[in-house]
């Protein structure tokens, strides 16, 4: 069959509204998020750290797959996936710091988080070829996509020490493992790191200090080793992934509290989940950039340094801190 990237219906007018209700609602609240997005972003070049705080996060991530490149006689990515496809998940993320509820567990925190929803063509085709389109990129080819609902589930056990952060500050060493699981693939990982380092003072004399809060610079940098298994999706993954991601934010940071905003920006290696034609690992380089503005957090992340526009391509992510957004609701342990 010869490709093609003429438009294809979305497989279900439900899910499209459905989708654009989760993109919509959290603008609606007036009041940092943040929420650890769904596998399999972190391979697609999301921000993949453990949370500092309590979070109860809601939105929609977002993550394409593209079977073929842009070129006149395209080439496939992986010799095993025959087809394209959007992770449309609506998410629901939750992060626990266990010092507030018995002290003998200061240091320690879980996550857990479920991303499901329908795989279908959009809305990331329009992103790819329509957006690219207007930008004057050729738009990128396809044979089949993938239509279906899928879901993954994350958890996880981190342990944070203060090393380098002075007092005050957010304690930034971890280490912790953690599994993902469902119709994508199967992991089990470890990760270790050090996440928001005061690297110098921050700025608390500015005269925007007055109006925004002291303003200052964040590091971060984590490396991660996983064992993957075959999933619905993904029926030949490489055995072992190794990923490697260094951030830098800017934002208005008070002792003790949750960021009142911030950007960052981050850039990933990873080995690969993927392999070519000869069962060797596709190697990929990403960059990626969140904003946060009080409870409501955009992500987005891209392959664009690979100078290709095939694979994991892009993705994005919307979310809301539930916990900031509605302190009033009663959610016991939840908090």
């Amino acid at each position: 069959m010869i490709p093609s990237y003429g438009e294809r219906p979305l497989g279900s007018r439900k899910s499209l509204r459905l989708v654009c209700l989760v993109l919509v609602a959290p603008l609606w609240s007036a009041t940092m998020a943040w929420g650890e997005s769904p596998a399999p972003t972190v391979h697609w070049g999301g921000i993949g750290y453990p949370d500092q705080y309590t979070t109860l996060t809601a939105g929609l991530t977002v993550n394409r797959f593209t079977e073929f490149d842009k070129e006149i006689l395209p080439t496939r990515y992986d010799s095993t996936i025959n087809n394209t496809f959007g992770l449309n998940f609506l998410s629901l993320s939750w992060s626990k710091q266990w010092g507030r509820v018995w002290e003998p567990l200061d240091g320690l925190s879980s996550h857990l988080s479920l991303g499901i929803g329908p795989t279908a063509d959009q809305p990331s085709k329009w992103v790819q070829n329509e957006l690219h389109k207007s930008l004057g990129f050729r738009p990128v080819h396809e044979n089949s996509v993938r239509d279906d609902t899928d879901a993954m589930v994350d958890a996880s056990v981190t342990g944070w020490q203060r090393w380098l952060n002075g007092a005050g500050e957010p304690p930034d060493a971890f280490g912790g493992v953690g599994v993902s699981a469902g119709t994508i693939y199967q992991e089990f990982y470890g990760r270790a790191g050090l996440r928001r380092v005061q690297a110098f003072p921050d700025w608390d004399t500015h005269p925007l200090v007055n109006f925004i809060g002291p303003l200052g610079v964040r590091f971060s940098g984590m490396g991660r080793y996983g064992r993957l298994a075959d999933g619905a999706v993904l029926h030949a993954v490489k055995p072992s992934s190794t990923i490697g991601q260094v951030s830098g934010s800017f934002g208005s940071y008070r002792p003790g509290e949750q960021p009142a905003w911030e950007v960052e920006v981050a850039f990933t290696w990873d080995s690969g989940l993927f392999v070519n034609g000869v069962g060797q690992s596709r190697k990929e380089f990403f960059g990626s950039g969140s904003i946060t503005i009080g409870p409501v957090r955009f992500e987005t992340w891209n392959d664009t340094f690979n100078n290709k526009d095939k694979g994991p391509t892009a993705g994005a992510t919307l979310t809301v801190d539930l916990l900031r957004a509605f302190p009033s609701w009663n959610l016991g342990i939840l908090r």
